[in-house]
């Protein structure tokens, strides 16, 4: 699984990525990235056959998320 923030300069958005990263990561392996332009980290990404991905944008932060 894959976090990206949208944005690596919103430090609003780089703590929620890492808060979700802190929640996964006891139960699988989380990739935490945040260098470069998004769609450079998407194509990383996709190149090394990451299955699944959370991307953190400013509708992240405008909504409350609950588990069922």
């Amino acid at each position: 699984m894959r976090c990206l923030p949208i944005v690596k300069n919103k430090e609003q958005l780089v703590g929620k990525a890492k808060e979700i990263v802190d929640l996964l990561r006891p139960h699988m392996f989380v990739f935490y990235d945040e260098s470069g332009a998004i769609g450079r980290r998407y194509r990383r990404q996709d190149e090394i056959g990451t299955p699944f991905g959370i991307t953190v944008d400013f509708e992240t932060l405008a909504k409350r998320y609950r588990a069922p």
